[in-house]
């Protein structure tokens, strides 16, 4: 059987067509918790892998191979290896909406981690929880160029753990985060060791896209950092909210001496402190980047919010 109810499948144009916008000529497998079993084809609905890590070790480099994950599909995450994006040129997409997309949970160790070790990969449509234990050290950790995170939900922080960081991109090249939500409790009563939703650790993350994400969270540091070398870096239409009381910032792009190329526009920051340009933007710089209509507020000031960079004008 087919993946639909016709035995060869639908294409266009020979194309065959997997859902949405999705065109493949590559193999297309499907992965459920419930009803799967890492023995089966993993071909079609009904014979479906029951892990993603399985699913995609059977997936061939840059052949346009696709992993279908199944509505309630759970999985855990134990250690830096239990699921690695490492086949070049796939897409892992998750079914469902809200509740019922697919969930990866990290938990057991603290350096457990999802990591994107090959190119050209997609991740789009899962919730992805990194408080399974506390203090986990890095949810999820790009090496690989070309990788796209899209409409997926990424719980930061709950009452019983805390993830360090989120997301960490090692100095790649064309990573897009699009449509995601971020998001902890936004209380310091849990004890927060959060100092990042997103950083760029290392110099030469050229043409990285964050844009039309949501952010909320209690973190430490900043929100965002991209401090290394970079260009085309384009950071436009988020909402970020520090919930931080202790003058953490929104976004660190670095020093004046610093050369990261890009804009920031159209972005929404919100600050728990108060009062100085510093706590929405880190080191009171924006890098090199240009910054076109990004407004700021800070919470309890019964103010709207500011077109930066009139914050110190508008809230000192």
């Amino acid at each position: 059987m087919g993946i639909t109810k016709f035995p060869a499948g639908i294409s266009s144009q020979g194309v065959p067509v997997i859902g949405g916008s999705y065109y493949t000529t590559g193999t297309v497998f499907f992965v459920d918790s419930t009803t799967g079993s890492n023995g089966n084809s993993g071909t079609d609905k009904d014979h479906p892998f029951s892990t993603i890590d399985y699913a995609i070790g059977r997936c061939t480099g840059d052949k346009g191979d696709v992993i279908i994950v199944m509505p309630n599909h759970t999985e855990t995450v134990t250690s830096a290896t239990a699921l690695a994006l490492d086949v070049a040129g796939i897409n892992i997409i998750g079914l469902g909406s809200a509740g019922t997309r697919p969930l990866i949970t990290l938990t057991t160790a603290t350096t457990a981690s999802i990591n994107v070790d090959a190119d050209d990969i997609t991740l789009k449509n899962f919730r992805i929880d990194l408080t399974g234990v506390d203090a986990v050290a890095l949810g999820i950790d790009v090496n690989a160029a070309g990788f796209t995170m899209e409409d997926c939900d990424i719980e930061v922080d709950d009452t019983g753990g805390q993830a360090v960081l989120a997301m960490d991109i090692a100095g790649v090249d064309n990573v897009t985060v699009r449509h995601c939500c971020f998001h902890g409790i936004g209380s310091s009563a849990h004890s927060p060791v959060a100092t990042h939703a997103i950083n760029v650790s290392a110099t030469g993350c050229d043409f990285l896209t964050i844009e039309d994400n949501y952010f909320s969270g209690w973190f430490l540091t900043a929100v965002m950092a991209a401090t290394k070398d970079a260009e085309g870096m384009l950071i436009q239409n988020n909402v970020f909210i520090n919930w931080s009381d202790t003058g953490a910032g929104i976004i660190d792009l670095g020093s004046t001496t610093t050369s990261v190329y890009g804009a920031v526009r159209y972005n929404d920051f919100s600050t728990n402190s108060s009062g100085t340009w510093t706590t929405v933007v880190v080191g009171d710089v924006l890098g090199k980047t240009s910054a076109v209509a990004n407004y700021v507020t800070h919470f309890g000031q019964g103010k709207s919010g500011a077109l930066c960079p009139e914050l110190t004008e508008a809230h000192g």
